[in-house]
């Protein structure tokens, strides 16, 4: 249900876009309003990804998969194989970065969607001011503007509850800890896509008198996490459930508290 609110609400804001063609150019839209959003809608989404896939790939990261609504690219064994996924997701592209993380560049890979987006926004105007384009080529190109338009400003404006791209190079620029839980979500991610588990990496430190609180240290809270999960692999659950009160509830993100909450009821069942 709430993935097909996201859907709804996406397409809602790309007909309202679409609309504001229509205000502004004085073009009456007919069956194509539908169809060009939809189209512009599942492009942009498209771009997005790929932009993050080249721009990593460029900032030296590896291929770890791909996913664009059931469809499903992985790389296994060295070479890249497809498979339809029951899960259904928007877009979703995992990379791996360098293991050195002093090497670790971690904005141009978050900020590479967008920039395709803002890429494809400015080549849709540069073809229409060059005016060799009829009245359907044109508002066809209008709604790509709009749409590519609002998937940049909805991933580069930080939005701390969606922990999108924008916030990603925000808390990673403002804590070196924010930086190494980005680093580290992206390297523990890939590896358990290899079939590694979390007992097979390094303990997660982080230092006891750090202060856990609000949305901006939430990757600082993930890599508290990854040292939870690393000491339940290892069945060292009372040291596990040490670390996890580390973390202060109330200030949690909404989607941590569920972790927590989870975690919490399971260390109190076993």
């Amino acid at each position: 249900m709430r993935k097909l609110m996201i859907v709804m609400c996406v397409g809602a804001l790309l007909g309202i876009m679409n609309s504001l063609v229509e205000y502004f150019w004085e073009i009456k839209i007919p069956d194509f309003s539908v169809a060009g959003v939809l189209f512009w809608f599942m492009i942009g989404i498209l771009l997005h990804e790929l932009g993050h896939l080249f721009l990593g790939l460029v900032s030296g990261y590896r291929f770890t998969c791909f996913q664009l609504g059931n469809f499903f690219w992985f790389k296994e064994e060295g070479k890249i194989k497809f498979v339809f996924s029951k899960s259904f997701i928007l877009g979703q592209c995992l990379m791996e970065p360098k293991e050195d993380f002093k090497e670790f560049n971690y904005f141009w890979y978050n900020f590479g969607g967008a920039f395709v987006n803002l890429l494809t926004v400015l080549i849709c105007i540069l073809i229409i001011l060059a005016g060799n384009l009829n009245e359907f080529g044109d508002r066809f190109l209008m709604t790509g503007v709009f749409a590519n338009g609002f998937y940049f400003l909805i991933n580069t404006i930080p939005l701390p509850k969606t922990h999108n791209d924008g916030y990603n190079i925000q808390s990673a620029s403002l804590s070196e800890l924010n930086k190494r839980g980005i680093y580290a979500y992206l390297m523990i991610n890939s590896a358990l896509y290899k079939g590694k588990r979390y007992r097979d990496f390094m303990p997660f430190k982080v230092e006891k008198n750090v202060c856990l609180k609000g949305f901006k240290n939430f990757w600082t809270a993930q890599l508290v996490f990854f040292e939870y999960y690393r000491l339940v692999d290892l069945e060292e659950f009372a040291q596990a459930f040490e670390e996890l009160q580390r973390l202060n509830f109330d200030d949690l993100p909404k989607t941590l508290k569920t972790s927590v909450k989870i975690e919490f009821l399971y260390h109190y069942l076993v």
